[in-house]
C-alpha cells in the first residue's frame, strides 16, 4: 500500500483541538484528518452533483418550454 505525507501549519491552538478530539474518539491524529478530509471531499463532491442536476435539470424544462 502506498502512502503519503502532509504538512499542514495550523495554529497551536487548532492543533490542541484536534488533539484532543482525536484522543476523545480513540484515533490518530492523522487518522482523524483524513476522516474529516474525506468527509469534506464527499461532501463538495455531493454539493457539485446536486448543482450539476439542478442545472440540468433546469436546461431540460427550457428544452422542453422551447420546443412546445
Amino acid at each position: 500500500m502506498a502512502s503519503a505525507r502532509v504538512t499542514i501549519t495550523v495554529p497551536q491552538v487548532i492543533a490542541d483541538k484536534v488533539k484532543i478530539v482525536a484522543a476523545e474518539q480513540g484515533v490518530s491524529v492523522s487518522s482523524y484528518i483524513c476522516k474529516a478530509m474525506i468527509e469534506q471531499m464527499a461532501a463538495d463532491t455531493a454539493d457539485v452533483l446536486a448543482e450539476y442536476g439542478a442545472r440540468r435539470e433546469a436546461e431540460e424544462r427550457e428544452d422542453r418550454r422551447l420546443s412546445a
